[in-house]
């Protein structure tokens, strides 16, 4: 199975900057209201975003750093921050912000991209980074800001969300597994490779039509 010449063509839409991957999503999905975790009836703001400007992209690294230098320094990967850096500057990276106060508390970089760089065989949502400070954790952030995602994915008739969990963070993978995410047909476990990751999907409601292979 092969990237059909529709999907490609179909990429090349989705990567230009004129593309609005949440126009015409109901404003409510992009409020986060929780008596425990905000006084005063304030919400959490979820912004689509294509560019970060250089506060927000500070946030960004920050909040990276503070959850994820452990896992990467005991990795096969290792902690590179100028290469996350650019990874978050890249032309194809788009963002979900979750902001109060004019501060960003959590961040969902993904992007429109194939299932594989050697042998593309489906047009994906791609999860690369999905980061939550940690006191605004398990208030339902992280769910929400995948509801958004799987709903961007089944608009823009990708055929599944995929996403990369270190198998040392136990629980980001318990996070997505709850939420439906099984390991995918190319993750390294699946030919019995000795790798620190897995890579997981989950099929979109566009794909369900068809054969949904993870």
């Amino acid at each position: 199975m092969t990237l059909s010449r529709e999907e490609n063509a179909m990429l090349e839409r989705l990567r230009k900057p004129k593309y609005n991957p949440v126009k015409g999503f109901h404003e409510s999905l992009f409020k986060l209201h929780n008596t425990r975790l905000i006084a005063d009836s304030q919400y959490l703001s979820i912004d689509y975003k294509l560019n970060l400007s250089a506060k927000e992209l500070d946030f960004c690294m920050r909040i990276f750093r503070d959850n994820m230098t452990q896992l990467y320094r005991s990795s096969s990967w290792g902690l590179n921050l100028i290469q996350k850096r650019q990874e978050l500057q890249d032309n194809n990276a788009r963002y979900l912000l979750v902001t109060t106060n004019n501060q960003v508390i959590g961040f969902c970089h993904f992007r429109f991209d194939v299932d594989d760089d050697y042998n593309p065989s489906a047009a994906v949502l791609y999860v690369f980074e999905l980061q939550i400070l940690s006191r605004y954790r398990n208030y339902g952030i992280g769910s929400r800001l995948m509801e958004i995602i799987h709903l961007i994915a089944e608009k823009a008739r990708m055929r599944k969300v995929m996403l990369t969990v270190f198998l040392e963070n136990e629980a980001a993978m318990s996070f997505y597994k709850r939420l439906g995410y099984a390991t995918d047909r190319i993750s390294p476990s699946m030919y019995s490779e000795d790798t620190d990751y897995e890579i997981m999907s989950k099929c979109t409601y566009y794909e369900m039509d068809s054969d949904c292979i993870l």
